[in-house]
């Protein structure tokens, strides 16, 4: 029988190094059509269709910056997790993971998007998805909607930590209650912004934002949570304790491999995705300190890393075939990326280079077969 890291290995290349098949039933998923009880439950497994019908209509209409309907992303995150045979539990959390932030425009749009999936799909749905949503993103996006064109002055953290208050009064005692200490939490960050730095990267790329600063430094606290969670559950003796950390590590798998040319956006991305990665390093090793190898996570955490490499090296071949002088930054930015993160995860990039050249789609047109 196979070893754990030879089991490990096997799993990511037959989940990961094969491209999906265009059926019919995808294009479909891909154009946000409703699909059928037999289709869902092909992508998700046995008895899943109720969660799918509510992530589909929860979302519906709705489209991600990569330009991919919302559903698409919701469902094939957890086909992923059907695929690798986690479990029902696990494709469920998968599948409503982007339920709830989605939907939300306020925080208390977040806390009843909670109880009626509690009120659906049971307790354990309900926290596994309450807890992989990102409530200071729900909470900076509503300051954003209350202060757009405001101007960004030495009078802005004034200005914001008004608005927070105001927030934090508007959503009820019970639900600032609930969410003190995300709202404590982004009052400090508020506190802290040095408004003169944020117009500078203001200056230099005019798509960035007071709020993208925001987001970017709630983001880390908002993954340590993820990770304190599941320690917590391990802690207590749940078997179940990793759902949250293996939702994220697909979810971020499916965001790299959606992932344009656009530096500032790659930049995000991979930002986000190598703070996950250092608190799952830091996951892997309190495991090992408890004397225990989870496949699971492992298996996910493994993907992630060559994935990330992959999916890093797959736009540099990309943009290598545009040919375009304007391309230099983004060839010398790719290039950069892909040095480190070979070097830092001890990944050789040549089998991959080859088996992605080897994957590209031929040209399909008369006379260039």
């Amino acid at each position: 029988m196979a070893n754990l890291e030879e089991r490990v290995a096997e799993r990511i290349a037959e989940e990961f190094h094969v491209p999906k098949v265009m059926t019919e039933t995808r294009r479909k998923l891909y154009e946000g059509e409703l699909l059928t009880i037999e289709e869902a439950e092909g992508f998700l497994g046995e008895g899943t269709f109720e969660a799918y019908f509510y992530a589909h209509t929860a979302v519906e209409g709705l489209w991600r910056r990569c330009g991919n309907v919302a559903i698409s992303h919701m469902v094939e995150v957890g086909e992923r997790a059907n695929s690798l045979d986690f479990g029902f539990v696990y494709v469920i959390a998968n599948l409503l993971h982007d339920a709830i932030e989605d939907k939300s425009n306020v925080i208390k749009d977040a806390y009843e998007w909670a109880e009626d999936i509690r009120a659906r799909f049971g307790n354990e749905a309900a926290r596994n998805v309450a807890t992989i949503t990102n409530h200071y993103a729900v909470l900076i996006e509503d300051i954003e909607r209350i202060t757009i064109g405001t101007p960004v002055t030495g009078y802005t953290n004034n200005i914001l930590l008004g608005v927070l208050e105001s927030m934090r009064a508007d959503a009820g005692e019970s639900i600032s209650t609930r969410f003190e200490r995300h709202f404590s939490i982004l009052g400090g960050i508020i506190r802290e912004l040095n408004i003169d730095e944020i117009n500078k990267k203001i200056s230099r790329d005019n798509r960035y934002s007071l709020f993208d600063e925001m987001k970017s430094r709630a983001y880390g606290l908002y993954i340590a949570d993820i990770f304190a969670d599941a320690r917590e559950r391990h802690e207590a003796g749940e078997e179940r304790y990793d759902v949250v950390v293996i939702v994220k590590a697909i979810d971020n798998i499916d965001n790299l491999r959606t992932m344009g040319l656009d530096v500032p956006v790659m930049e995000k991305t991979l930002g986000k995705i190598e703070t996950f990665l250092r608190l799952a390093e830091e996951f892997k090793g309190y495991l090992s300190s408890m004397g225990e190898e989870n496949e699971r996570f492992l298996t996910v955490y493994g993907a992630l890393k060559e994935q990330f490499v992959e999916q890093t090296i797959a736009r540099r071949l990309a943009a290598g075939l545009l040919n375009d002088s304007r391309y230099g930054h983004t060839l010398s930015y790719l290039d950069g990326r892909i040095n480190d993160y070979t070097t830092r995860f001890g990944i050789d990039p040549v089998p991959i280079a080859k088996r992605l050249q080897e994957q590209t789609r031929p040209l399909d047109f008369e006379g260039v077969r």
